[in-house]
Formats: C-alpha cells, structure tokens, sequence
C-alpha cells in the first residue's frame, strides 16, 4: 500500500504519542477533526497500526533476552502451534517474524537468567525437534528513537532496560498500569470505571508512572508490510568496545531517520540496530559498517510484529504489588 505524505506525518505523531487528544492532533496536523477521524478510521480498518505503551521492564527488577529462532519444520500447522505457544506465554513481550536470517524474534522478560534457561528448557523439551535457536542476546540497555524517516528528523529518543533502581506499585497503580497496557488509548474515564477508581485518582497515578519512569510513552506498532516498509535487525560486533565508540555510535544513530532503535547486549555481536525504511535497507547498513569499521555482522530481515508488550502482565499485578492500606 502507498501512503502519502498527511498519512505519513499522522504515523509519525502517533508514534511519538499515541494518547494525543485528536483535537490536539488534529491541530498539529492543520486538520479538521471530522477529516481526522475519518483518516484514523481508514487506516484502523486497514489494520495499518496498533497503539502500544512503552514500560520500563527495569522498572520492575527484569532482565531482557532476545532470542533467534528458526523452524527445523516445513510443516505449516506445527509451526503456528509454536507461534501461538510463544504468543500466549505471558513471558514473551515482543515477538517478531523474521524473513531472511532466522525465522522469529523473540524478546522475554524475566526475574533473571535461571528463570529464563528453566522457560527455554521447557519450550525446547516439547517443541525441540522442530525449532532451534539462531541466536541469544542478553538485553544491557535500548534505546527507541523517533520514526524521523516517516515526517522530519527528531533527535528525541527514551531509554529502557539499563541501570536503574526498581520501582513497588500500589494495587491501584497497578491496576491502573495493567488497564493501560491492554488499552493504551483508553480514555480517562474507562480506565476509572475498569479499575474501579476516580478519574482524578486515574489521571494522578498515570502522572505518578510517567514520572516515576515506569511508563516511557505511547507509541504505535505498524503494519509494516502492508505499509511497503523495509525492516531489518542488524547484529554488528564493533571492533572496539569502549565508551567513545559507543557514545559516537549512540549519536550517530540519533541523526539517521532510518535507525529507530539501538540495543546494547551481552553477545560476540553486542550491538543489535533496528532499521525502518521506505526504499531498502542496505543502503543504511553499508554506510554504518563503513562508518565505524565493522566487518562481523549478521543481518535479519524482519516482517510484521506478532506481539509487543514491554513487561509481563502477571509482573505488573502480581510480583510487584504493595497493597493499600
């Protein structure tokens, strides 16, 4: 599907903020609302995008592990039971299928690593003989960066995962967390009447949560191969790894529009770098490999985005709660 450049600039603004009151956006867009809505109606039809919000997982004392995966099957229906295994398991927050490379990209969200090998064990004992893994990529920090190829270039970018000191939610809060992780663009007054609260104690805790870095922001999950748009996960080993180099290649990606993401792993191939692009996605690798002088890379071509919800469910209402009283 071809979009044009008004459809382009409203991805890209949902992207930055998916919670965006539409009058808001239908101002910053030099749009009437009723052109709006009937925009937004248009490509939600068409399946174009899915509004997510972005948390923490460090915020909750869980470690990241993204893992490779290729089928060892051609058979169509043991395959789907594998997606549909991993899909529901409430560990996987971000699950990906891969084109050229592997076959899916998994990302789990897990207390710590012998809670994650005692996951992968289980998996592996009824679906080994028909999957294996390509690869692991213990998560150390990420970086998301704006869609700037869709509108204009924005150097604005969040962090997850890292160094950062974990955060105890009160049973409303978290209620509150869980509602809008379910339905991130759910107006103030659902969210109150789903959790059983006020409006204002809503808006107070959503506030809190933004505040505290438990929420990063709003965001949008495209549907990028019926949008025409390139993806890639690009696994590069740097051939040095010290502070300068990471911090220039941290500001190198922030002024390239086709880079939206960069993640910092434990890995032979530490860096792994998204690409998003309208035209083709080599063109952006060669000029980061010339850049900083990588020759060890591996290049995994994505498709659609099966599932991506940032930090287990049963994190949020169960292991982190404090109850009121």
């Amino acid at each position: 599907m071809k979009f044009d450049s008004r459809q382009r600039r409203l991805l890209f603004e949902l992207s930055k903020d998916s919670r965006m009151q539409k009058k808001a956006l239908a101002k910053k867009l030099r749009l009437s609302q009723p052109l709006l809505n009937y925009t937004l109606s248009k490509m939600s039809k068409n399946r174009l995008f899915e509004e997510e919000i972005i948390v923490d997982p460090a915020r909750f004392d869980l470690t990241n592990i993204r893992v490779l995966f290729s089928f060892t099957t051609e058979e169509y229906k043991t395959r789907e039971k594998i997606i549909r295994t991993l899909e529901k398991d409430d560990t996987v927050v971000y699950m990906e299928k891969i084109l050229l490379g592997a076959d899916l990209l998994v990302e789990y969200s897990v207390p710590n690593l012998s809670f994650y090998n005692k996951q992968m064990m289980d998996f592996m004992d009824e679906f080994g003989s028909s999957i294996r893994t390509t690869d692991i990529f213990p998560i150390i920090v990420k970086y998301i960066l704006q869609r700037k190829y869709l509108y204009k270039p924005d150097t604005s970018d969040m962090v997850i995962s890292g160094d950062r000191a974990p955060v105890l939610l009160s049973q409303r809060a978290a209620k509150v967390l869980a509602a809008l992780v379910k339905e991130p663009t759910a107006p103030i007054v659902r969210l109150a009447e789903k959790t059983k609260s006020s409006s204002r104690s809503v808006i107070n805790i959503i506030k809190n949560l933004e505040q505290q870095g438990v929420i990063k922001g709003y965001t949008i999950n495209l549907n990028f191969e019926e949008l025409d748009i390139e993806t890639c996960t690009l696994a590069v080993a740097l051939p040095q790894q010290d502070h300068q180099t990471i911090k220039s290649l941290i500001n190198y990606v922030r002024e390239t529009p086709e880079i939206t993401q960069l993640v910092k792993t434990i890995n032979a191939r530490g860096v792994l770098i998204r690409i998003e692009t309208l035209s083709h996605y080599s063109k952006v690798i060669k000029q980061v490999c010339r850049m900083f002088n990588i020759y060890d890379y591996r290049i995994y071509e994505g498709g659609n985005v099966i599932k991506n919800t940032y930090v287990p469910l049963s994190q949020i209402m169960q292991d982190f709660i404090k109850i009121d009283q």
